[in-house]
């Protein structure tokens, strides 16, 4: 007879079997179930990430903001240190002020122009961590589509815990109760009926064919 193999699509410890040894079935019975504990929890913890993936990507799009805010302060600062170093240079040609004034303008404007150009380091940043589009709607970016996959991947895990029948056949070897099977492992077998059915029409034919008149 022709055996069917059965296999579990997800690794699990088995916490119902609904089946016994040479039981008939039906295609799309349940054999047994696996324990859907390790399932929930991977799909509390997968929901959980795509929250958290979502605030810190909205965290970030603040931040940007923010960042642009800033940049727009600092440029603004170092046009008004830009035109107190011009003013202390005037007034040291005319010696009005010592040369340490217009020194102390100088560093100013200096250190006026790198705060500008830190902020727009962080500013690159944040645009990176954005996927260098600040407008993304966050359900398109890429760390919100790798949670979400994580969560239909759950979902699809979790229809993998009922095992059940491909084919109408006879049930051989079951399970047992609490054991582990791996995903993608022969657990049991079905004798299908289609081969029975052919057998025993082979064997009625034949039977036809020798029986004495």
């Amino acid at each position: 007879a022709d055996k069917v193999p059965v296999n579990a699509e997800i690794s699990g410890v088995v916490k119902e079997v609904l089946v016994a040894d040479n039981q008939q079935v039906k295609a799309g019975d349940v054999l047994f179930r696996l324990d859907p504990a390790p399932v929930q929890i991977a799909r509390a913890k997968a929901e959980a990430k795509l929250q958290q993936v979502r605030a810190d990507l909205a965290a970030l799009k603040a931040s940007y903001r923010t960042k642009q805010a800033e940049i727009n302060l600092a440029k603004t600062r170092h046009q008004f240190a830009i035109k107190e170093q011009a003013r202390q240079a005037e007034l040291v040609s005319k010696n009005f002020v010592s040369a340490s004034k217009f020194d102390e303008a100088k560093q100013n404007t200096e250190l006026a122009a790198l705060q500008v150009t830190a902020l727009q380091q962080d500013l690159q940043r944040i645009a990176e961590a954005l996927n260098g589009d600040v407008n993304l709607p966050v359900e398109k970016h890429p760390s919100f589509l790798t949670a979400q996959a994580e969560i239909d991947q759950n979902k699809l895990d979790m229809s993998r815990i009922e095992v059940r029948a491909a084919v109408a056949g006879t049930v051989n070897k079951p399970p047992k109760l609490g054991q582990f099977v791996p995903a993608g492992s022969m657990v049991m077998a079905l004798v299908s009926n289609l081969e029975l059915q052919l057998s025993g029409g082979a064997l009625n034919s034949l039977g036809r064919c020798c029986a004495p008149e």
